[in-house]
């Protein structure tokens, strides 16, 4: 019997599939037909159980209601048809065969009719130089989200061959596989002792959690924590990578292990606070991320600059000293008290920002378990444990309000000025917020974020504090509370807040981050050769793909645009372009504080923005802006270390590496473009290089570094970042020319031969213009015709190449213009 994953009460156990009551064949045998191989045999399961003793199958083949062959076994129009009682279709076929039709296959116990099911034969198209890249939490929406019922239908194989036969039609034979942060395929052991139990507890605990089942259900649509938790219960279940990896080598279709050094987390979408029943904070909980992000970040991760500057033995230039707001009213308050002695406002130095107290958590007992709470269950207990530091001073002078004399513990990430309830105090703020940190040195401490947190129970108010679990299973991090709290100040046309409507919250970072993995660090390292071990292990993963997808745009309150350096709320209220900083571009790898080019910096060009610091390319040492050119060099080497790991580690198995275009290859296109012509008159212009690259598989503020990477003495295969949509013909020519000038010596790679393009094409499937379908269709040909350079394309993602277009057009497989290119 075949065994599938379904999730009960919160969790996954292994169950004997029952499609129907003493049902033999699965339903889902229909939804993609079974295409058979000319010249050779191919094989599938139809049912997942042996046949009866008493049970026998009949099968006829029909084209248009004609019966072209019946009986136990099949021999017709070149081809050999037989199901063995084990549930194995088999069709064998000469070199010219192209039969298609209905196979109806019937069981009769007892001469009787038990069941009886019509699957599509049809012949495969020959095998296309194409790949997809699976975002494997899309392809499993899809494939097991039920909308009548809204929930997940059980994890089978039946469900992943069906996925697997698409792939067989469209005559693709390679999936490049990103299973998220943290894989669903995953060995337990390969983690230190007590994390994996730990993370584990964690999880269950959110799956489990019945409140927020009853939160989600309220909501018509699919919830990211409703996905999440079907992700969780896969993870922690060792049977979810056997039947994905035993399906796609049942079917032929390789899979690469992709792994993202620029995703470790997601945590501009998900993290989850976690506390002890007293009310003591224990960090975040990480759902996307690895065991060992999540609890040793601080061995695997990027330097906050803070970090950087005292291991240069400067550690006066990165402890903060005291707060200056702008703009503030603060009609009679009295200049130079400690705040301990005010009683009207408080400074509290938190490990964790202004919650929404609707929100679930997770609590830890004194046994080590836990549980999915509301944050107002244990709302009082934590946040008196948070530090007031009543010995700082506050005077406004000229409207300006400042706190000095701080002294910030260690622990402390958020300073939040607030006015108790009943407080005397009137604080008038503007909804531009300048704040400016200064450090025991006087330098300023910039790349902080602050914002405004309202501390009303309506909506609106909530949606400006973070929120652990959102009650109906969004999500809400600094990232939308930040961002919210400005859209309320828009909407409401208001330009001033009171601080008895809610608190100022200034985010100076973390010490380390959990967001950027520091390659040039060894335990980084090691944790990638430890998560592709088991994939590696699995029968259908032969290959390693190192991708630059990213979602590190963490959050942000300032933004460079044509006023310079601005909160970003002055340009959002006013409707004006800006490019955003979020507070990651505050870390970098630790080993930079070595480097001779940053200790010889101005401090502030460490620790505050810089005009134009993260709007154009920065690879060439001589760039005014020294800390993001040394970040990305830092990178590069941390990129390449992992790859000298990664082939003394898996020797003989194929690597791949997605390198970006470099900045003389931005340079060249961009002067191309200025005088390039249009057909329809005038030129293109250089921002046309925005319609060219493939933006949603690059951030150049974190990846950039890939593109600076040195193969040289690897064997590796550099892969182009490749293009995006549809772009004009002349401006691609000219992007494509430049790209593979730039691989000409595949970066100092061993590798010769033809590379992999990206294209990210998915969007034009919802383009429903004729036109559309013709230029990509032109496109995929003109890439494939360089064939010294191009020998595949790779189309991001699968879930839309293999659902959003038919697998069929006018019974001809999807992918036969390429037969006809050169026509």
């Amino acid at each position: 019997m075949f065994a599938m994953i379904v999730i009960v009460g919160g969790c996954l156990n292994t169950e004997t599939p029952l499609f129907a009551e003493n049902s033999l064949f699965s339903p889902r045998n229909e939804e993609a037909p079974f295409c058979y191989l000319a010249g050779d045999l191919r094989a599938w399961p139809v049912f997942y159980a042996n046949l009866g003793e008493q049970q026998e199958l009949h099968l006829v083949a029909r084209r248009n209601g004609d019966v072209l062959s019946e009986g136990a076994v099949l021999e017709f129009d070149g081809l050999h048809v037989d199901v063995s009682k084990q549930g194995l279709l088999q069709i064998r076929a000469v070199e010219d065969a192209s039969a298609s039709f209905q196979l109806e296959m019937t069981v009769k116990q007892d001469d009787q009719l038990h069941e009886t099911q019509a699957i599509t034969i049809r012949p495969a198209p020959p095998a296309r130089p194409l790949s997809y890249v699976s975002d494997l939490v899309d392809d499993l929406i899809r494939i097991y989200w039920d909308q009548p019922t809204r929930q997940f239908k059980p994890i089978t194989r039946e469900a992943f061959d069906q996925y697997f036969r698409r792939l067989q039609a469209q005559g693709v034979s390679r999936l490049i596989v990103w299973q998220s942060p943290c894989p669903l395929i995953v060995d337990p052991e390969s983690f230190p002792k007590g994390d994996w139990e730990r993370y584990s507890r964690q999880a269950q605990a959110i799956i489990d959690c019945e409140e927020l089942t009853e939160g989600i259900q309220a909501s018509p649509s699919l919830k990211s924590y409703q996905w999440l938790r079907m992700l969780m219960a896969a993870r922690l279940t060792p049977e979810f990578g056997q039947l994905y990896s035993e399906s796609a080598a049942a079917h032929g279709i390789s899979l690469s292990a992709s792994f993202r050094p620029f995703e470790p987390a997601l945590t501009k979408y998900y993290e989850v606070p976690v506390f002890e029943t007293d009310g003591t904070y224990l960090g975040e909980y990480l759902p996307t991320a690895s065991p060992t992000v999540n609890f040793h970040h601080q061995e695997v991760g990027f330097a906050h600059y803070r970090e950087v500057l005292r291991q240069m033995g400067q550690k006066n230039q990165a402890e903060l000293d005291s707060i200056e707001v702008e703009g503030v009213l603060a009609p009679g308050l009295i200049d130079q008290q400690r705040l301990e002695e005010l009683k009207g406002i408080e400074l509290l130095a938190s490990p964790y920002p202004p919650l929404d107290e609707t929100s679930f958590v997770l609590v830890r007992d004194g046994e080590g378990n836990y549980e999915l709470h509301r944050y107002a269950q244990i709302q009082e207990r934590a946040e008196s444990q948070i530090p007031r530091l009543g010995d700082a001073k506050l005077n406004v002078i000229d409207g300006r309000l400042t706190i000095d004399g701080i002294q910030l513990p260690e622990s402390a990430r958020y300073l939040i000025v607030r006015a108790p309830d009943q407080s005397e105090v009137s604080m008038d703020l503007p909804a531009v917020l300048q704040v400016v940190l200064t450090a025991k040195a006087g330098n300023r401490l910039g790349r902080v974020n602050s914002y405004v947190s309202l501390r009303g129970k309506d909506a609106e108010s909530r949606s400006t504090r973070v929120a652990g679990i959102p009650e109906d299973g969004s999500y809400r991090t600094g990232f939308q509370a930040i961002e919210n709290g400005i859209d309320l100040f828009r909407k409401s046309e208001k330009s001033r807040w009171n601080l008895s409507e809610g608190d100022l919250v200034i985010d100076v970072g973390a010490a380390w981050s959990v967001e950027m993995l520091d390659l040039e660090r060894s335990a980084a390292r090691d944790m990638v050769v430890r998560q592709l071990r088991p994939i590696l292990a699995m029968e259908a993963f032969d290959e390693i793909f190192i991708n630059t997808r990213s979602h590190t745009q963490l959050a942000a309150s300032s933004a460079d645009g044509p006023d310079g350096i601005q909160p970003m709320a002055h340009y959002r209220l006013k409707g004006t372009n800006y490019f955003h900083n979020g507070i990651d571009r505050a870390f970098a790898p630790i080993s930079i504080a070595k480097e001779m080019e940053i200790q010889s910096l101005p401090t502030e060009q460490i620790t505050t923005w810089q005009k134009g610091e993260w709007i154009d390319s920065c690879q060439t040492e001589d760039s005014p802006f020294v800390w993001r050119y040394q970040r990305n060099l830092a990178v590069a080497r941390g990129i390449r270390a992992l790859l000298q790991d990664l082939e003394q580690e898996f020797s003989g198995v194929r690597i791949r590496a997605v390198i970006p275009h470099n900045e003389s290859v931005i340079t060249n296109v961009r002067q191309g473009l200025e005088s390039m012509n249009k057909s329809e008159g005038g030129v293109y212009g250089s921002d046309y290089i925005r319609h060219l690259w493939g933006s949603l598989n690059y951030i150049p503020v974190i990846g950039e570094g890939m593109a600076m990477v040195d193969l040289s003495g690897l064997s590796v295969e550099p892969t182009f970042l490749g293009i995006r949509y549809l772009p004009d013909e002349e401006p691609l020519a000219l992007f494509v020319d430049q790209c593979t000038a730039e691989f000409h010596n595949n970066l100092g790679s061993s590798f010769r031969g033809p590379r992999s393009f990206f294209y990210e094409a998915q969007e034009t499937l919802r383009n429903k213009d004729p036109q559309a379908k013709k230029r990509r269709e032109e496109i995929l040909c003109g890439l494939l015709a360089r064939e010294e350079e191009i020998g595949e394309v790779i189309l991001y993602e699968s879930v839309d190449w293999l659902y959003n277009q038919p697998l069929f057009i006018e019974d001809k497989p999807v992918y036969d213009f390429l037969d006809c290119c050169s026509e």
